[in-house]
């Protein structure tokens, strides 16, 4: 929560096919966005783990990256609901 309204949190991964650059190029974008009917764009966290893993019969420790990004959160539903009219 932020302040007293709800957040909208997007997790991405690394391993979706999300790269780095790509990544930051969307932030960029998404801080411009300012439209009354495009939810506001809150920001970002960047994280990498690492968990163990068995690469060609050795141990190894792999890294996995995450982000996530915050929105404020639009209390009507899914806009596919008024887009789709279900």
């Amino acid at each position: 929560m932020v302040g007293k309204g709800m957040v909208a949190v997007k997790k991405l991964s690394k391993t979706f096919g999300v790269h780095e650059n790509k990544f930051h190029k969307e932030v960029e974008c998404l801080v411009k966005a300012k439209h009354k009917n495009i939810v506001r764009f809150l920001g970002y966290c960047s994280d990498t783990q690492g968990i163990p893993a068995n690469h060609e019969g050795k141990f190894v420790m792999a890294e996995v990256q995450n982000w996530l990004l915050c929105f404020e959160f639009a209390s009507n539903g899914s806009l596919d609901k008024y887009i789709n009219g279900s």
